[in-house]
């Protein structure tokens, strides 16, 4: 009697053992798979990792930008992260932009024998001061250049007076803008009564020259001796 009693206590306590490891498994094993299902955060994105398949939330609404990011395995905000810009260089104006010069007479009472007052305003756009600046003048047959007129910012050349024919001015790195350039020439007593001034203007950047024509000036001289 007493050893029954002495297997039965030894069999209750074997059972009793064997249901407390496996308490102990069940509740590892749910830790376990606690652990694996937790989410964790990488690179802003939230992955979450279950039965082998990596999942990867998207921020904001699902686009097809971003789904077709998530199957090549790359972040669905892929599409929409701002990437590194390189280092913005100088901005460059079109040619005919940079540097723009317009012709005007002070007085259009032109007269054989008398003297024309020519005007040059000089501008540019361009941030940047040039290396140089060129304008050729080609005058009226018979027409020469008087004088050239001192200004705030005269031309580091210019031509001699009585020139006749062609005409140039020629400033190296100009720092200041808008340039004035004015400047007379001496009219033939036997100018026709239509005559055309013609011109173009050059500016050098780093080295390159543009050229650009200016409009033609169209002058009409009076038969009427005398000045202005």
């Amino acid at each position: 009697m007493n050893d029954r009693f002495g297997w039965l206590g030894f069999a209750a306590g074997l059972l009793f053992v064997c249901f407390f490891a496996l308490l102990f498994h069940l509740g590892f094993q749910k830790a376990s798979l606690d652990k694996e299902r937790k989410p964790s955060v990488s690179g802003g994105n939230t992955v979450a990792k279950t039965a082998g398949a990596t999942l990867q939330a998207i921020d904001g609404p699902p686009t097809q930008e971003k789904i077709d990011a998530l199957l090549r395995g790359d972040s669905p905000d892929a599409a929409n992260r701002e990437t590194a810009t390189p280092e913005r260089k100088k901005e460059q104006l079109p040619p005919a932009e940079a540097v723009t010069v317009r012709r005007s007479l002070p007085a259009r009472n032109v007269v054989q024998g008398g003297i024309v007052d020519m005007l040059l305003h000089v501008t540019k756009r361009d941030p940047l001061p040039p290396e140089a600046i060129i304008i050729r003048e080609s005058l009226p047959d018979g027409w020469s250049l008087k004088e050239v007129a001192p200004g705030v910012l005269p031309p580091d050349l210019v031509p001699e007076p009585g020139t006749e024919k062609d005409l140039e001015f020629r400033w190296l790195h100009p720092a200041r803008f808008p340039i004035v350039l004015r400047y007379s020439v001496q009219v033939p007593a036997d100018a026709a009564e239509k005559a055309e001034w013609n011109g173009a203007v050059t500016w050098i950047y780093d080295n390159v020259p543009n050229t650009s024509v200016l409009p033609v000036t169209e002058l009409h001289i009076s038969a009427e001796k005398g000045g202005q």
